[in-house]
């Protein structure tokens, strides 16, 4: 499976994102006995979950919950739900693990376990082509406005910058 190789051993320590209410243990153990891990993704988030052009859910963190699936010798049975909900599934136990770009918080630490990371990010922003403005740091988003997605801590962060005119939206077109 292309670079999970040498990935695959350090995700497969531990499930992507295990509910804080269950333990490990008996969660893994249900897994193995239903013989499916409950994978939930976007599935439209490319290159990490997407549809492919034949609807085929493909991408990076599906191949990370395939091989993590396969080491504990079960079938990966994958659930795309919109970000903004993803964290409030799995804690109703609407599926086992997420395999997505979820940043670990303190405030989420309190209520989810997290694996170490298998991919490290960090934000961008980005303008218009003809944007003439600089934007060097932060405190040069004073009085600017700044769109973020729903539930990201980047909403967050940009919620933090003085002066900032933030809105919030549910999704984003990828292009």
């Amino acid at each position: 499976m292309k670079m999970l190789k040498t990935l695959t051993q350090g995700a497969a320590l531990a499930l992507a994102l295990l509910a804080g209410t269950a333990h490990a243990a008996d969660l893994l153990d249900e897994v193995k006995q239903r013989g499916t891990l409950r994978v939930a993704v976007e599935g439209t988030y490319p290159p990490f979950n997407y549809r492919d052009e034949q609807g085929k859910l493909t991408g990076f963190d599906v191949e990370i919950a395939e091989a993590i699936a396969g080491k504990l010798g079960v079938k990966p049975e994958f659930t795309t739900t919109e970000w903004s909900g993803i964290l409030a599934g799995l804690q109703a136990g609407k599926y086992d693990v997420i395999v997505n770009q979820v940043a670990a918080t303190e405030v989420r630490r309190k209520t989810f376990d997290f694996s170490d990371p298998y991919v490290v990010s960090s934000p961008q922003l980005v303008v218009r082509a003809n944007e003439t403005r600089q934007l060097k740091t932060v405190a040069d988003l004073k009085g600017k406005k700044i769109g973020v997605g729903q539930g990201t801590t980047y909403a967050e962060i940009a919620r933090g910058i003085a002066g900032a005119e933030v809105k919030v939206y549910p999704g984003a077109a990828e292009y």
